[in-house]
């Protein structure tokens, strides 16, 4: 016979608290990634990496510092390059 567990109300909170986590820096990491790119082109062709690039990647970096990660999530716009 299978053992079945349950999980109190704060155990389910805390596994759905985990997973928002994890799914909001999965969508962070990807647009770093996409992000590389532009720092990429921008070193090798010798220019700086924009200011505006930076603010935005430093944003990303912060999201977990914000107040609400995260259920609430303010996403940084991506700069026009």
């Amino acid at each position: 016979m299978a053992n079945i567990q349950f999980k109190t109300p704060e155990e389910a909170e805390s596994e759905r608290l985990e997973e928002a986590k994890n799914k909001a820096r999965r969508e962070r990491n990807e647009k770093l990634r996409e992000s590389d790119v532009e720092v990429l082109r921008a070193l090798e062709s010798g220019k700086p990496v924009p200011k505006n690039l930076k603010d935005y990647r430093q944003s990303l970096r912060d999201l977990p510092e914000q107040a609400g990660f995260p259920k609430s999530v303010s996403w940084p716009n991506k700069p026009n390059l």
